[in-house]
């Protein structure tokens, strides 16, 4: 059958497509940065960077206003008689959450300390105590660590292109939003997309004949997928919703023509076919051939009138290994999982039949016993690690299987599956 086909008209809108419709002035760009500037300088930017550190005196029950001053001039004797700062603080100040790293602020932005505090930081000079200063907090002792080297705000001409840039595209967003709204009616208003597609001065775009499932961009985008899936969009013929693919970039669709799955034409599908019936006939002729092998087998037959029966050489490989994938997986397994022969002997004749619908007959001729020897020492120890591994599991099951057998042991599937009751 060939799949079900749909002809799929679709409109878009996106920022990018109003870029070209926007500009921006030089007196635009002008005015902007003023702004930034004003907001930069008001949060310091540009000012000299300073590391504060500070000692609070609280004002409390127990202490006012002239009392914790008296302290402040007594932690600041400390200091003056050669204590460090930070040792003081530990020992004075009631901010414990600076208290014990030696009353470090950091660096303090504009606006996050008291008007009284920014004032005095202001006027210190790094390496410098400030008298006692008052605030609603209590009574403080300022001290300006360090100052880094004021850095110069950016001129008009470094921002002007990201500022352009800014305002183009806040002006192309406005444009689009306006559209999105005006499209959004629009789609419900009419019963197809070239009447909305005009009036908001975009181009329904229609493709060719394609399997919805193996649409390309933008209608392979899942939530594209899941409109034009829907019921008002496949079955009623109606325009989809307006889609929001990103912030930026929005979609509409609708089936315009549809064509019903129908029979391919005998030509366009005779190979396939006859591959198929191909396939089948050999898979019958397989198993033929290894109900007789095992029959040969069961009569005492050896190896050479199987090949024989099957037509084919005996093929010989050396060296298999436990877990390798040649000359198959289900050969190397089986031939693993066999008893060993005695010395000289080889195995029974084994059939196994390959994932692939294949059949092997085989036998072992010789086993070689294993020899860590040449191996290095770091690979002795993986497989000694690897081995642990096994006989820890295995006596874990077996842990397990005796504590089934001989413990009282209840059951509670409600609790082993949410969904047991169904």
């Amino acid at each position: 059958m060939r799949p079900e086909e749909f002809k799929v008209s679709y409109v878009e809108l996106s920022a990018d497509k109003y870029t070209d419709q926007v500009s921006v002035t030089d007196e635009e760009v002008e005015a902007e940065y003023d702004v930034r500037k004003s907001i930069m300088e008001e949060a310091g930017a540009g000012d000299a960077r300073r590391h504060v550190s500070h000692i609070l005196i609280e004002l409390n029950d127990d202490r006012d206003l002239d009392q914790a001053k008296a302290r402040a001039r007594e932690a600041a004797k400390a200091i003056a008689d050669g204590a460090s700062f930070a040792d003081v603080a530990a020992q004075y100040s009631d901010d414990l959450g600076s208290a014990q790293s030696g009353g470090e602020l950091g660096v303090v932005s504009k606006g996050a300390l008291p008007e009284e505090m920014e004032t005095a930081i202001a006027e210190l000079s790094p390496g410098t105590v400030s008298a006692p200063v008052v605030t609603d907090a209590g009574v403080h002792l300022i001290f300006v660590t360090q100052e880094d080297t004021a850095t110069a705000l950016p001129s008009l001409a470094d921002l002007s292109d990201q500022i352009r840039a800014d305002l183009t595209k806040a002006r192309a967003e406005s444009l689009l939003n306006e559209d999105v709204s005006k499209l959004e009616e629009l789609l419900y208003e009419h019963p197809d997309l070239q009447s909305p597609a005009e009036q908001v001065g975009v181009s329904v775009v229609t493709t060719d004949w394609i399997d919805l499932a193996a649409a390309n961009a933008p209608l392979s985008l899942p939530q594209v997928q899941q409109a034009l899936n829907s019921e008002q969009v496949r079955q009623q013929g109606h325009n989809s919703d307006l889609i929001e693919v990103d912030s930026t970039h929005y979609i509409a669709v609708r089936i315009a023509e549809d064509k019903p799955a129908e029979p391919m034409p005998l030509d366009e599908v005779s190979f396939a076919i006859r591959e198929r019936l191909k396939g089948e006939l050999a898979m019958d002729k397989v198993q033929q051939l290894a109900k007789m092998a095992e029959k040969t087998i069961e009569e005492g037959g050896n190896l050479e009138s199987v090949a024989t029966l099957f037509d084919v050489e005996i093929a010989e490989q050396e060296g298999l290994q436990r877990g390798g994938a040649e000359p198959a997986m289900e050969v190397v397994n089986g031939a693993f999982s066999a008893p060993r022969a005695a010395e000289g002997d080889a195995s029974p004749v084994s059939i196994t039949r390959l994932g692939n619908g294949s059949v092997v007959a085989y036998q072992v001729t010789s086993v070689a016993d294993g020899n860590a020897e040449p191996l290095s020492a770091a690979q002795q120890q993986a497989a000694l690690i690897e081995l642990g591994n096994v006989e820890g599991q295995r006596n874990f099951r077996q842990v397990v299987a005796l504590l089934r057998d001989e413990g009282d042991v209840e059951l509670y599937p409600s609790r082993l599956s949410a969904n047991q009751g169904e």
